[in-house]
């Protein structure tokens, strides 16, 4: 069954290359970088995306920001994601990226979104996808206080309702998944504490997205989350995609951005972390 959902996506993908754009709940389309770049890295395709191969610092917008100041800042969680995922950017400009990036390190110690002092804002999961960059360079150790949060954000459970920019809570313990994967000293640390949080996600409300970044987060703590990947394989459409998941929020606001592409692409990785678990 697993193998079946994954392929009718897969084929949705390929037929939809470079054509999966953002939208928002209000229904406004949008371009996008941060989405298509975690296409790439779910799928290992190039060819099914599109986003702008920025020279050093990334946008989460292509062009100017939408619903929000026409010139919307750079931002430390699109580079990170960037500098992870994609390959046109040589190491040594990704080590001078990653020292501006300190320079943006608020009087806790927690790394700032912005590459812009004029607007003071954390987030936990840009937080983790920060770290994630640092940690993939073996800098983790630069981000100790960043670290710290972290984990008192796991422990406290303040992510559960979702966080400044991102809607739900699985999205937190997603992209923890990726930073455990290059960083085992990290997850040594958060195991135990990750573990129930995982659990303890199992069966909550979510649409497609949150429970393709769910099943993915349990399967790096070897939980199967089975009645999730049901529930997940029952949301498939008839030409295999998934429907469209709310990943980030404009801030404070109700304003939601979600990208069908994306969610397909999850559900696939999903498909293939429950397979793993499984062998």
């Amino acid at each position: 069954m697993a193998h079946l959902s994954e392929s009718r996506a897969m084929s949705w993908l390929k037929d939809n290359a470079k054509k999966t754009i953002s939208v928002t709940t209000t229904g406004i389309s949008l371009r996008e970088n941060f989405s298509p770049m975690l296409i790439y890295e779910a799928i290992g395709d190039r060819s099914l995306v599109e986003y702008l191969e920025h020279p050093r610092l990334f946008n989460f917008f292509v062009g100017n920001g939408i619903l929000t100041s026409d010139e919307f800042p750079f931002d430390l969680d699109t580079t990170s994601i960037g500098l992870t995922v994609t390959t046109h950017i040589d190491d040594k400009t990704k080590m001078s990226i990653m020292d501006d990036m300190l320079k943006y390190v608020n009087e806790q110690g927690i790394v700032q979104v912005y590459f812009d002092l004029s607007r003071p804002r954390t987030d936990p999961v840009v937080s983790v996808n920060v770290l994630t960059l640092f940690y993939t360079y073996g800098r983790g150790s630069e981000l100790q206080a960043t670290l710290d949060w972290v984990y008192s954000v796991l422990e406290n459970r303040s992510y559960v309702n979702g966080t400044l920019y991102y809607y739900s809570g699985d999205a937190f313990l997603f992209f923890l998944s990726r930073l455990f994967s290059v960083a085992p000293e990290v997850y040594r640390r958060f195991s135990s504490e990750y573990r129930k949080c995982c659990l303890e996600r199992i069966g909550a409300d979510g649409d497609a997205l949150a429970l393709a970044m769910r099943i993915i987060a349990g399967a790096a703590a070897g939980l199967p989350m089975y009645a999730d990947f049901k529930r997940l394989l029952q949301m498939q459409e008839l030409d295999g995609s998934f429907p469209v998941g709310w990943a980030y929020r404009y801030g404070k606001s109700d304003i939601s951005i979600g990208n069908k592409g994306l969610t397909t692409a999850l559900a696939i990785q999903a498909c293939k972390s429950l397979t793993y678990l499984q062998t």
